[in-house]
């Protein structure tokens, strides 16, 4: 278990600069077994937190504690041993394959002479086959996608055999797919391992849809812990994420652009078509009005769409041709 007790993380003074709070004050658990994920605006302290974490840089006030020890109780090499660190790596020693790259999550455990035995050597191998990368052992990191250094990246973690991984935004240069594929396989491996998995990401709606539990750092630097669920019943994500702009739905878990002279709008569709119209009306600058009066009624009978709007009826074969002019009318 990983918690932080009164903890206070920035930078410490230096010379005549006084220190520089980032954040302070914060109280939090992540548990073996969960998937942790720790979201927040940009700029409100989600790196530095995770690096004091980590044992990277010292926490100002306040504890981080491993299974209930301090971390600065630790020396380096069981700290090493106890925590894997994954960061956003763009330079990887071009000369190394991911195999020996993997091997360097042995480290800890080899002593001075660094050499590999047999044990160490299964684990190895272990470690690639658990994240999907085994196919990529003896191919240089240099020849390597993006998705595929993550996972040779979270190979190497796992080589430490560690009880704890922290992962700084693992998914920041991966296609969808692959960062549906990484945060699928993080919560796995917490769950079958056991381990306390903390990752921080921006991409939010993922992060509602896959983690455990939710870390969110908003604005004012207050960290909320809970589950998607919670934060989002209690209007935290909300109140974090909203903007001028932009609004976060609760019922349907995702941020929806306003538009200019927004309306409402009912929709009548059976099946996936009717929660298809309503996105697109909403990406035209409608509000979705499920019940009583609105603005414009779009129905779907089966072969075409028919718009009323101010009593005079629109007919439209295609979705597109649809949603181009309901754009045109929220605008008017």
């Amino acid at each position: 278990m990983l918690s932080l007790r009164s903890l206070s993380v920035g930078y410490p003074g230096r010379r005549r600069r006084p220190a520089r709070r980032v954040l302070e004050g914060l109280e939090a658990v992540a548990r073996p077994g969960d998937l942790t994920v720790l979201i927040g605006p940009n700029g409100t302290g989600k790196s530095t937190l995770l690096r004091t974490l980590a044992g990277l840089q010292p926490a100002l006030e306040g504890q981080v504690l491993l299974d209930g020890s301090p971390i600065t109780a630790l020396d380096e090499v069981e700290r090493a041993r106890r925590i894997a660190v994954v960061l956003t790596e763009r330079d990887l020693p071009a000369l190394l394959t991911a195999r020996e790259l993997t091997g360097l999550g042995r480290h800890p455990h080899t002593g001075f002479t660094g050499r590999l035995t047999a044990a160490d050597q299964a684990v190895i191998d272990w470690a690639l086959q658990v994240t999907g990368a085994a196919h990529l052992a003896h191919r240089p990191v240099t020849e390597l996608s993006d998705g595929e250094r993550q996972r040779v990246l979270t190979a190497r973690a796992l080589a430490q055999e560690p009880s704890a991984i922290l992962l700084d935004e693992p998914t920041a240069f991966l296609d969808v797919p692959s960062r549906v594929a990484l945060m699928g396989l993080l919560r796995r491996l917490a769950r079958e391992r056991s381990l306390v998995v903390v990752v921080s990401t921006h991409d939010l709606e993922l992060a509602l849809r896959i983690a455990d539990r939710i870390w969110l750092i908003d604005p004012a630097g207050a960290l909320h812990c809970g589950t998607p669920e919670e934060l989002t019943l209690n209007g935290t994500i909300g109140a974090s994420f909203d903007g001028e702009e932009l609004t976060f739905e609760a019922a349907s878990g995702v941020f929806v652009l306003h538009g200019k002279g927004r309306g409402t709008a009912r929709v009548t569709a059976d099946g996936t078509r009717r929660p298809l119209l309503e996105r697109a009306l909403t990406r035209a600058g409608w509000h979705p009005s499920p019940e009583g009066p609105a603005d414009l009624a779009v129905t779907w009978t089966g072969e075409a769409y028919e718009a009323v709007r101010d009593g005079t009826a629109h007919r439209f074969t295609s979705l597109a041709d649809l949603t181009d002019w309901a754009r045109h009318e929220a605008n008017r």
